[in-house]
């Protein structure tokens, strides 16, 4: 039975549709994702997609049900990527005891603009799962919907998985590098899987209109002072910071 050798475990709007859209791109890497079973011409195994979910929503599924998006890829380095797993408190317990020596990576993102990319997700959408948030301010939405500024407190969420993973067992990744630097961390992320180097493009996906919603000076400053000290407490973790966050 294949199970995966690495799972991208979140943020939400933090480029992990484009992370693994690239790494597909690998010879040597078979992304449990519809995209490959529509280019194969045959059908996926079943619910799920572009995101499995296994290990939230589909975890009576049972191991079969998941092991089968592997199965095609069974001599390569399968990988598949669940952005709700982060924020799920079931997940990382289940990913252990499921795949102890699975390698993990962590898409981050300035945590203001993420929850603004997610508030304007909502808006589009009118979402159900956030009718909360729907038809309200940036600021009036971020205290109705606690999930919006949440996912954002990136070392907190961390801290669960911290709980079952060594640090060197996950990878942190700042969407904005991998933006302007997507050959260097690239070659950072391949190095961390354990594979070999190899050219991928640069893939940008979700790319949506805002229907002329900004972030206005007013939030921005507040949720600027809001993240800081989360921030910091990330950076501390990590052993350096990312700039491109001021």
């Amino acid at each position: 039975m294949k199970l995966p050798d690495a799972i991208i475990i979140g943020a939400q709007k933090c480029a992990t549709t484009g992370l693994i859209y690239s790494l597909n791109y690998h010879p040597d890497i078979w992304c449990a994702h519809e995209m490959n079973y529509k280019k194969a011409k045959m059908p996926p195994p079943g619910n799920g997609g572009s995101e499995l979910s296994f290990f939230c929503n589909h975890w009576n599924e049972g191991i079969e049900w998941y092991a089968n998006w592997f199965a095609p890829g069974k001599d390569s380095f399968c990988i598949e990527k669940s952005p709700d797993y982060f924020m799920c408190p079931e997940a990382p317990e289940r990913v252990k005891a499921t795949v102890p020596n699975c390698k993990l990576i962590l898409m981050v993102r300035e945590p203001v603009k993420r929850a603004f990319s997610a508030y304007n997700h909502i808006q589009q959408e009118k979402a159900e799962w956030a009718k909360e948030a729907v038809g309200v301010s940036f600021l009036e939405a971020a205290e109705r919907y606690p999930d919006l500024l949440g996912e954002g407190r990136y070392y907190d969420n961390l801290e669960n998985w911290l709980k079952f993973f060594p640090k060197n067992q996950i990878l942190v990744v700042a969407q904005e590098k991998l933006a302007k630097q997507h050959a260097v961390e690239h070659e950072r992320i391949l190095s961390f899987l354990g594979l070999p180097n190899f050219e991928l493009p640069n893939y940008e996906s979700h790319v949506r209109t805002y229907d002329g919603r900004v972030i206005t000076p007013e939030a921005n400053t507040k949720l600027k002072y809001y993240y800081y000290p989360h921030n910091e407490k990330l950076f501390s973790f990590l052993g350096y910071r990312f700039p491109e966050w001021n």
